[in-house]
């Protein structure tokens, strides 16, 4: 796990809102607020790192603001990070370095089944602004900000094929902590 120097308009202390369930990819219900600061969510990340989870049974977050605990796009109010997901392409490196010299705020993790030959990894920016999505409007917006996002962070971390996975685009995607 590294976290990559703050930004001008987000910092270590900068609250990190998220949507937290701990029953696993079928618990989409329940789902508890998660407002601490971008360390805090660092730090549980490397403590469910040290925890065995069985696939789609661990904990599941979204770097949204729910206003009843559901994992839906009708549930979601706002997002608050863009999270960027790679299987089998590159690796962070280059992405950080990149990140680090524009002095972007990120979080960068391996996911599950990550391996030298088959790379696994995510990287999170923490948005400075929440990004509403409590209208269809403001969904589709997401959706382009989000699908624009990964082609440009996939270009610039040097990424092959599809680079950062297409299909995690709405709102209410679940992202499994490291487990």
């Amino acid at each position: 796990l590294f976290q990559a120097r703050s930004s001008k308009h987000v910092t270590a202390s900068t609250p990190f809102p998220l949507t937290l369930w701990t029953g696993g990819a079928t618990a989409t219900h329940g789902g508890r607020a998660f407002h601490a600061p971008n360390s805090d969510f660092v730090q549980l990340h490397r403590d469910r790192a040290r925890s065995t989870a069985v696939k789609k049974e661990g904990w599941v977050v979204e770097p949204t603001t729910s206003f009843d605990g559901h994992r839906t796009n009708a549930s979601t109010l706002a997002v608050h990070a863009l999270f960027l997901d790679a299987d089998g392409t590159g690796d962070w490196h280059q992405l950080i370095r990149v990140a680090q010299g524009l002095g972007l705020a990120g979080i960068f993790y391996r996911s599950g089944g990550h391996t030298p030959t088959r790379p696994k990894w995510r990287a999170v920016f923490p948005l400075a602004k929440m990004h509403e999505t409590t209208t269809e409007s403001g969904r589709a917006a997401w959706r382009q900000l989000y699908l624009s996002a990964r082609v440009l962070f996939g270009a610039l971390a040097g990424l092959s094929n599809d680079g950062f996975d297409p299909s995690t685009d709405v709102p209410c995607t679940p992202w499994f902590l490291t487990e």
